[in-house]
């Protein structure tokens, strides 16, 4: 009933901004993250972004489509694939919109409800990066490493997203999300 009871106000903003604009706007960001509470007696709050942001910063492609969900137009097919990935990236730099809409909405929230942040795990960013979006089925080859048996490449592409989970993680709490997962634990929901 929430997402509901919300869509309008959410609905206003996106109405010029699209999907990943929001994420990478702090303003936009804390406009959307403090709306149900405006509404609602609630418990906490979560920040608005969303876990591809981290393969955006990897310098992949992430759109997202209307009724389909998130489209990479370029996904990893082969282990070649992997240096198209930036091998250094400043977590810092990459995805300083997202610690600074946590440390806006933060002061927005004027301690009315704790931030709660979130961030992907390795093998579900990794799993969008081979299927190219959502899959139910993982025929695309997430479901093993990238070229079928070459595990090198994927071992060595998965230790990065785990680095890059981690600082995304570490660096949450010190722009003021107030609950940050110390772990995080892939899924996959379509």
């Amino acid at each position: 009933m929430l997402p509901l009871l919300c869509a309008a106000e959410f609905k206003a903003v996106r109405a010029d901004a699209d999907f990943f604009k929001v994420c990478r706007t702090p303003e936009l960001a804390a406009e959307v993250t403090l709306q149900p509470l405006r509404r609602f007696p609630l418990d906490a709050a979560i920040i608005f972004s969303d876990i591809l942001v981290v393969p955006q910063a990897l310098g992949m492609e992430v759109q997202m489509k209307p009724g389909t969900g998130p489209h990479f137009p370029e996904p990893l097919r082969e282990p070649a694939d992997l240096a198209k990935l930036h091998a250094d990236v400043d977590v810092n730099q990459a995805l300083g919109y997202v610690f600074e809409a946590i440390t806006l909405t933060r002061r927005l929230l004027d301690g009315q409800a704790p931030l709660i942040g979130f961030c992907g795990a390795p093998w579900t960013l990794m799993a969008y990066m081979i299927e190219g979006g959502g899959s139910k089925t993982f025929s695309k080859g997430a479901a093993r490493p990238v070229g079928r048996g070459d595990t090198v490449p994927w071992r060595r592409a998965n230790c990065f997203r785990s680095g890059s989970c981690s600082n995304d993680r570490r660096l949450q709490p010190r722009s003021g999300s107030t609950c940050t997962p110390r772990r995080a634990a892939s899924c996959w929901t379509c």
